[in-house]
């Protein structure tokens, strides 16, 4: 099976470090990727299910993917409930059913709660959604 991790894919059973990945300050991703990395790595290193990875990575991927195409902020502190809302709005725009939007959503709060559990600066903003 392989996982999509955002620029890349490999296969599920070689999930990489956050080192291996550069984001050990050499790499140039957003904060906002540097973090859904770390988020991807943190669930395969804490044994979610193969299932539940591939659900995180595609539904908040899709989102990291929507923040950047749409010149959205890729800072944590400046990204709030409403870049989410717009978000929410295009799954609805692309016609996705309301239990897949749904999903997305779900997907997008457990990571928005890993974060603050990591005590960033985005999670007191991100507790309005």
């Amino acid at each position: 099976m392989v996982v999509e991790h955002g620029l890349f894919a490999l296969p599920q059973s070689r999930l990489r470090s956050p080192l291996e990945l550069g984001l050990n300050g050499g790499a140039r991703l957003t904060e906002l990727e540097t973090y859904y990395h770390l988020y991807l790595f943190d669930c395969g290193s804490s044994g979610k299910s193969p299932v539940t990875l591939d659900n995180y990575t595609r539904r908040v991927g899709d989102f990291v993917r929507f923040i950047k195409e749409n010149n959205l902020p890729t800072t944590l502190k400046r990204i709030t409930a409403h870049e989410v809302r717009l978000y929410l709005y295009s799954l609805q725009e692309r016609k996705f059913a309301r239990t897949t939007a749904h999903t997305h959503y779900r997907a997008l709060k457990t990571f928005f709660n890993w974060l603050a559990a990591q005590e960033c600066k985005s999670s007191a903003k991100m507790r309005q959604f």
